[in-house]
C-alpha cells in the first residue's frame, strides 16, 4: 500500500499526508498512539537513541503496525508536525480577512503553544524539517487568501515571507526569546508593507 500523497490542487476535505492517510480505525489510533509515544521517549532521549523497536513497546503497538502507517522515524516527526499544522490551519480558516501582523501573531503562538515538539527538534538538530514542512504549510494556508498587496500573491514571494516567518519562530524558540508573541509579530510585521488577506473559496496550487 502506497502511504504517500503527494502536494496538488485542494479542496477543504483535503489532506496533506507523508504517511498512511487511509480511514481504518484501528491504523489511525495505531498511528496516534506511535506518533504520541515517540514525542515522549523524545523528551528522555535523543533521536539517534530512540528505535522503532522503543517506539512499539512504549505504544504497546506491535513492530509490524509501525511499518504500515510509516515508513520512518522522520515520517513520524512530520506526521506530529502534521497534527500541529492541522489545528493552526482551522485556526486562521476562521478568519474572512486576516493582516499580516495577526497571520504572523497567530504562527508564533503556534510554535509556543507546540514547544515541547519545537524543543526536541532544536535540541536534536532536526530543525530543517520543521521548515521545510511548516513553510509549505504556511504558503498551503495563504493559497485559501487573496492578499492586497498584489506581489505576495507570487509564489516566489509568499515562499520568502513564509520562510522568514518560520525561520523567525525556530530562532525565537531556539534563544528562549522571552517576548510575547504579540509583540514578535509587530517586529516581523514591521519589516514589510504587507496589506490583508481575504480568504477565497478556491485554493492555488501550492508548487515545491
Amino acid at each position: 500500500m502506497d502511504k504517500r500523497q503527494g502536494f496538488q490542487n485542494k479542496s477543504d476535505k483535503e489532506e496533506v499526508l507523508s504517511v498512511y492517510s487511509g480511514k481504518n480505525p484501528s491504523a489511525l489510533r495505531s498511528q496516534n498512539m506511535l506518533a504520541h509515544a515517540f514525542l515522549d521517549l523524545l523528551q528522555e532521549e535523543d533521536f539517534e537513541d530512540v528505535t522503532v523497536t522503543m517506539i512499539c513497546q512504549r505504544a504497546q503497538v506491535a513492530r509490524q503496525t509501525f511499518y504500515n502507517v510509516f515508513d520512518s522515524r522522520e515520517d513520524v516527526v512530520r506526521y506530529l508536525i502534521f497534527e500541529v499544522y492541522r489545528a493552526f490551519e482551522q485556526q486562521i480558516l476562521g478568519h474572512d480577512v486576516i493582516s499580516f501582523q495577526v497571520f504572523s501573531r497567530e504562527t508564533f503562538r503556534c510554535f509556543e503553544k507546540n514547544s515541547a515538539l519545537v524543543d526536541v527538534l532544536i535540541r536534536n538538530n532536526m530543525t530543517s524539517i520543521l521548515q521545510e514542512e511548516f513553510q509549505c504549510y504556511l504558503k498551503r494556508i495563504l493559497s485559501r487568501f487573496h492578499c492586497a498587496s498584489e506581489e505576495l500573491n507570487e509564489p516566489a514571494n509568499q515562499a520568502f515571507i513564509t520562510g522568514g516567518l518560520c525561520a523567525m519562530a525556530i530562532q525565537c524558540a531556539t534563544d528562549h526569546d522571552a517576548l510575547d508573541p504579540e509583540t514578535r509579530a509587530e517586529h516581523f510585521a514591521t519589516l514589510f508593507n504587507i496589506g490583508d488577506f481575504v480568504r477565497i473559496d478556491e485554493p492555488i496550487l501550492c508548487h515545491l
